[in-house]
């Protein structure tokens, strides 16, 4: 018995892998330098300005992160079928 591959254009792996296409390697360098800069403007809010600092600190550093970690873990290690 022999399985026929099918086409699924909405797959999620199909979505995946054209994110991972587009988001590429220059993306999560960006991606990389954005959270560290945000991490140090929240060290430094968090200094001067008091608990504003937490929005960068946590925040938004951390969706650049987690975007980030998606793309080392998930989409640059999917496997190619």
């Amino acid at each position: 018995m022999e399985i026929e591959p099918r086409f699924n254009y909405d797959s999620l792996r199909a979505q995946k892998a054209r994110f991972s296409v587009r988001f590429g390697n220059a993306w999560h360098i960006v991606a990389i330098a954005v959270g560290i800069m945000m991490v140090l403007l929240g060290l430094w809010s968090l200094i001067e300005h008091g608990a504003i600092g937490w929005l960068f600190f946590f925040g938004l550093s951390g969706l650049m992160i987690m975007v980030s970690i998606w793309w080392e873990k998930d989409l640059k290690t999917a496997e190619i079928r």
